[in-house]
């Protein structure tokens, strides 16, 4: 019996997983709201992960918070400071991270 349970949720995981749809988006039409006059923030989401899409001025901060799937960013232009849990990494334009799923993320614009 437990075999089998392990082996139906096996099946159905897989099944889940191949019935994604595919979403095609242009940065420039999502949906975005501003989150005060220095932030501006659109999103997407898929099954397992999200994008944001934001716009950053100069030094505003976004607290501690956390997700429960992957997030991935680009910088596109500018950089900022992106702390993980007790880790901090510099981003900037051109490059990419991915931030995994329930970890403690702090986001600083240094430019």
């Amino acid at each position: 019996m437990k075999k089998s349970i392990i082996t139906g949720l096996a099946i159905l995981s897989q099944y889940l997983l191949q019935a994604q749809e595919v979403k095609k988006f242009t940065l420039a039409d999502l949906p975005s709201k501003n989150v005060n006059s220095l932030l501006t923030r659109g999103s997407i989401f898929g099954e397992q992960g999200n994008i944001g899409y934001f716009t950053y001025k100069k030094g505003p901060v976004v607290p501690t918070h956390q997700h429960s799937n992957e997030q991935y960013s680009i910088i596109i232009k500018g950089s900022v400071e992106v702390q993980i849990n007790n880790d901090k990494y510099i981003v900037k334009a051109g490059d990419g991270i991915i931030i995994p799923p329930n970890g403690g993320c702090k986001v600083n614009c240094v430019k």
